[in-house]
């Protein structure tokens, strides 16, 4: 089994504009400019696909706020040695529908 290496990382700039960059090269993701380095407190948070797809045909990321069949929402996370999500029991990744990620939707959860 082939597992596909990618991450995406939540980047602050100095005058507080933040985005989202994918990317399947590891160095350049995770080696932002000197300027935000020294700038940004808050630094870049990396985070790796799961190799899994949603019900959307959409990839599934670390920090993703997915949504089940029943309507239960949580976030997908990693311990020790898996994947899974936090907030409710899933029967299959591709049941799952991606509504957003930690960084970008926070309020997902409590709506």
């Amino acid at each position: 089994m082939n597992r596909e290496i990618k991450f995406r990382t939540w980047e602050i700039r100095p005058n507080n504009e933040s985005y989202m960059r994918y990317s399947d090269d590891l160095q350049k993701i995770s080696n932002p400019t000197k300027s935000i380095r020294k700038k940004n407190k808050f630094g870049c948070i990396l985070m790796q696909y799961i190799n899994k797809i949603d019900k959307n045909k959409k990839e599934i990321y670390e920090s993703d706020i997915v949504k089940s069949e029943e309507g239960y929402k949580g976030i997908v996370k990693w311990a020790e040695d898996r994947w899974f999500v936090a907030g409710f029991h899933i029967m299959g990744w591709d049941s799952l529908e991606i509504i957003g990620n930690i960084y970008e939707n926070k309020n997902l959860l409590n709506q």
